[in-house]
């Protein structure tokens, strides 16, 4: 699978399983948007060349910039591990 220009996928959860995945997704030309709960894995996911949003999904709700991470996204990868 390659990408076409403009192709963006949004991955929530940007762990030990997500990061590589979004990883081998930019190789392949798609533009990634990654998440992650944690303040101090922005630099990591940007430094990658992912478009890095702090989000956490609660129970009740959501935390963060849903909306932008979301947004010119056509597809989304949910990669968060049950606790």
């Amino acid at each position: 699978m390659t990408a076409s220009a403009h192709e963006k996928i949004s991955i929530l959860g940007c762990g030990w399983l997500g990061l590589p995945l979004a990883k081998s997704l930019l190789a392949k030309g798609f533009a990634i948007k990654g998440s992650t709960t944690s303040t101090a894995k922005i630099p990591i996911l940007e430094n990658a060349g992912i478009e890095a949003f702090q989000i956490e999904v609660k129970e009740t709700a959501i935390q963060g910039e849903i909306a932008s991470f979301l947004a010119d996204s056509e597809i989304l990868i949910i990669d968060i591990p049950r606790n």
